[in-house]
């Protein structure tokens, strides 16, 4: 979590690429052992953390539109 915080606060844009490697090859990585695990996942990661989430406000994470990220304009309301 703090890394995150670190990535998000440094600058006015997201480091998608980054913080994708940094969930899927960092953190969960090392405990992925199959190779069709370790796709999923990053399959995964492109669903919930995506330059959409910033550039579309209608994105949903699931074609139901029930699952979305809530808007804010500030990263204090966040933390």
């Amino acid at each position: 979590m703090e890394m995150m915080k670190n990535f998000l606060s440094q600058g006015k844009e997201v480091p998608w690429d980054a913080m994708k490697f940094m969930t899927g090859d960092i953190n969960y990585g090392g405990n992925v052992t199959d190779d069709f695990d370790r796709k999923l996942l990053s399959s995964i990661l492109e669903i919930f953390q995506n330059e959409d989430l910033t550039l579309n406000p209608e994105y949903r994470f699931s074609p139901s539109g029930i699952y979305y990220c809530p808007l804010h304009d500030d990263y204090s309301q966040i933390t």
